[in-house]
C-alpha cells in the first residue's frame, strides 16, 4: 500500500466538537512524480461533491508535511 508508506491518517475534531480525519503526508518520502500525483489528487477531490467521496476542508502545507 503506496499511501500507507508515505501518510498516517490521524482523527481529529474541528472547533465545534465535530470528528474529522487529517491525513498527513511526509514530503521527505515523496519522489517528484508522487508530489505531482499528490497535488493532483487534492485538487480533484477539492473539485467533488458527492455523499460518497470524502470533502477536503483544507490543506496546510509546510517544510516537512502536506495536511489534509
Amino acid at each position: 500500500n503506496l499511501v500507507g508508506q508515505l501518510a498516517q491518517v490521524f482523527e481529529a475534531r474541528l472547533q465545534d466538537g465535530a470528528p474529522i480525519a487529517v491525513k498527513v503526508i511526509n514530503k521527505a518520502k515523496l519522489t517528484q512524480q508522487l508530489d505531482h500525483f499528490i497535488r493532483r489528487e487534492i485538487s480533484i477531490i477539492q473539485q467533488l461533491h458527492h455523499p460518497n467521496i470524502i470533502d477536503v476542508y483544507d490543506v496546510r502545507e509546510d517544510p516537512e508535511k502536506v495536511h489534509i
